[in-house]
């Protein structure tokens, strides 16, 4: 039998700080390589979405989170490449930013950029100086994103099936099947990029590095919902030239 019933939302937020910048230069050296920079740094959007794992349908229980955050960094440089803008590069120290806020994000089940309770990480440039870098211009885009494939409003079915929970879109209905690495992040980025304030962070010109993290936290339904956090970064230095 069918516990409950629902219609879900998702949301998004923005946050953008800048210094004045002028056209975009080299960007700096990366920081020392982390397991899991081969997703970002070997392959580009095309070739990473040939990759059997990228692929496969996520494991809530077992999610690569690298290749979660490659997923989502790909899929936004193949939509600032279809407006004639250059990819966004790698850069651990910027994606370390970037999961901090969703860590703290899926802990409370809310959406933000401030964490007035944390002065550390209070906005997107302390949580980015906290990293170890020294920014020139940030800008941040944070929200929720589903992890099967549902699109918010929709009414949507809970029920235990053999100790699990099983989502469906119609009563006794089948499973709303989950996403792929790769539909997660195209499904994200249509959210994103249907919201003009969002779509300006990223097809903007001024970064040059993007960092970006999803952590997992269930709703009251089971839902499995995505706090999400991209990272927009140029460094001081290079915000003067």
């Amino acid at each position: 039998m069918f516990a409950s019933a629902a219609r879900v939302a998702v949301r998004i937020l923005l946050c953008l700080t800048a210094t004045a910048v002028s056209q975009i230069p080299a960007p700096s050296p990366p920081s020392t390589p982390q397991a899991g920079a081969e997703f970002f740094t070997d392959y580009d959007e095309q070739t990473f979405a040939r990759l059997a794992p990228a692929g496969q349908k996520i494991d809530m229980e077992k999610i690569d989170d690298d290749l979660l955050s490659a997923a989502v960094f790909h899929e936004t440089n193949k939509r600032r490449k279809q407006h004639g803008l250059l990819p966004l590069r790698h850069e651990r120290k910027v994606r370390d930013a970037a999961q901090m806020q969703a860590e703290i994000m899926a802990t409370r089940g809310a959406i933000s950029h401030h964490n007035p309770e944390i002065p550390e990480k209070a906005s997107p440039d302390d949580r980015v100086r906290l990293a170890g870098l020294a920014p020139g211009f940030v800008a941040e885009n944070v929200g929720t994103a589903f992890g099967v494939s549902y699109k918010s409003g929709e009414p949507v079915y809970s029920r235990e099936t053999d100790g699990k929970k099983l989502l469906s879109r119609e009563p006794e209905g089948e499973a709303i099947p989950a996403h792929t690495y790769l539909t997660f992040a195209r499904a994200w980025l249509d959210d994103l990029m249907a919201s003009p304030l969002h779509r300006g962070s990223i097809i903007s010109p001024k970064p040059v590095f993007l960092g970006v993290s999803c952590r997992l936290k269930r709703n009251e339904l089971g839902m499995p919902l995505f706090y999400g956090t991209q990272v927009f970064y140029r460094p001081r230095e290079e915000a003067r030239r």
